[in-house]
């Protein structure tokens, strides 16, 4: 994804990480001494739970109702997988657990997108990690692999009218993929205890 691809190349060049490793649906056409890419069948969790061991969990995930298809099938990529693989994490001790979520994401939210996501956010607070941090991006800005229009449009307008954003409205900028792959990894350093839900105030710093 977007935000995934962008945080993997930073955790290769980056000297605090020893070994990376990745559960991917297909091979990456990456090979870097540091890293080993797992081929999982996502539909068969029991296969790949022995393989969710280290000290960090980050968690990229994400889809859209339309590229889903269904409501139900996008709670199982959104909700349902990242929910597994975080309980296998912490059944194995992995000691923190990093989320991409969203702006908005609220449990009882009418919106059925931010509603899955606060959901699933609600369900992670449970798991007995050290820390737990959701990251709660606006707009992504970032050149993604499949074709999104609308998205494509919101960019553009986003990408002139940030300066707008300031103040109370702060939180709305638009943000490049990077700059919250960036932050995820910092969260992760910080040795910190508890559950974080960072926006756009601490994506920036």
């Amino acid at each position: 994804g977007l935000i995934g691809s962008q945080l993997l190349y930073l955790l290769l060049d980056n000297t605090d990480y020893a070994s990376i490793s990745i559960l991917v649906r297909k091979p990456l056409a990456i090979v870097h001494p540091k890293l080993k890419v797992q081929v999982v069948d996502f539909n068969q969790p029991l296969s790949f739970q022995s393989l969710i061991v280290g000290d960090e969990l980050f968690i990229c995930v994400g889809s859209t109702i339309k590229k889903a298809g269904s409501q139900a099938a996008f709670k199982a990529i959104d909700y349902e997988m990242p929910l597994q693989i975080a309980r296998f994490a912490s059944q194995n001790n992995m000691q923190r657990l990093l989320l991409v979520s969203a702006l908005g994401a609220n449990a009882h939210s009418r919106i059925f997108y931010s509603r899955i996501k606060g959901e699933l956010e609600q369900a992670l607070e449970k798991l007995p990690f050290k820390a737990v941090y959701f990251m709660q991006p606006s707009l992504l800005l970032g050149t993604r692999t499949e074709n999104r229009p609308l998205e494509k449009i919101s960019q553009f307008i986003m990408t002139h009218l940030n300066f707008l954003f300031a103040g109370p409205l702060y939180d709305y900028k638009a943000i490049p993929a990077y700059q919250v792959a960036k932050a995820m990894i910092r969260a992760a350093q910080l040795g910190q205890t508890g559950v974080f839900k960072w926006k756009s105030y601490e994506l920036f710093k």
